[in-house]
């Protein structure tokens, strides 16, 4: 029933990785495949949330993932999931998954062109902060003072954002589960995937500052 949901959505991602592509960091856009699927590079990790503890230095080489990402214009807007980080064999960290990132629009009529500009300035900063807040949790020896004030700036837009999009999560979840149960929808790679996310275990736990 959302079939054409699921064809805007991969058109989306395979505008925002040709923006980004030959970011070191990033997976290759591979093509389209089928009606509705599509498939990018493979990547021998292991997802962050997935491991104790990162590499050393771990954050600072995925900073520059980000803020080179963030040069072609594109927020990424997910970086709050650790299971989208990947950590290659070397410790060379990945960044996967631009379902919902935020890409620039200079080329629209003003003011909309402004005013998508000012979205994605604030998405990039978010993605600045959930990078930090990992660090601050899994690295804390390696933070800085300055980095350590990053991972707590929580804007008031912020706050009502999280407000505004629990309750959609809370629905979407629920539809998406009754239709599983229902067997109209089925992942074609749940064999392949453990559904093992450890990273819920810390959800809620940290007071807010």
């Amino acid at each position: 029933p959302l079939a054409w949901y699921a064809s805007f959505m991969r058109d989306h991602e395979e505008v925002i990785y040709k923006a980004i592509c030959g970011v070191k960091g990033v997976p290759r856009w591979v093509g389209r495949v089928g009606q509705l699927g599509y498939a990018i590079e493979y990547i021998q990790s292991r997802p962050l949330d997935h491991l104790e503890a990162p590499p050393p230095r771990f954050f600072d080489r995925l900073r520059e993932i980000f803020d080179a990402v963030h040069a072609r214009g594109v927020a990424y807007c997910d970086a709050n999931k650790r299971s989208n980080i990947l950590v290659g064999p070397c410790g060379e960290p990945y960044l996967v998954d631009y379902q919902i990132a935020f890409r620039r629009r200079d080329e629209l009529p003003w003011p909309v062109s402004a005013i998508v500009g000012a979205l994605n300035r604030y998405m990039q900063d978010k993605d600045i902060y959930h990078l930090y807040k990992h660090k601050r949790r899994l690295s804390p020896a390696e933070l800085s003072k300055e980095e350590d004030t990053l991972s707590r700036r929580r804007s008031r837009l912020h706050r009502v954002h999280r407000k505004l999009t629990k309750p959609y999560r809370a629905l979407r979840r629920k539809f998406l589960r009754r239709q599983y149960e229902k067997g109209r929808l089925v992942s074609p790679t749940s064999d392949l995937e453990d559904h093992y996310q450890p990273e819920q275990a810390t959800w809620k736990k940290e007071p807010h500052k």
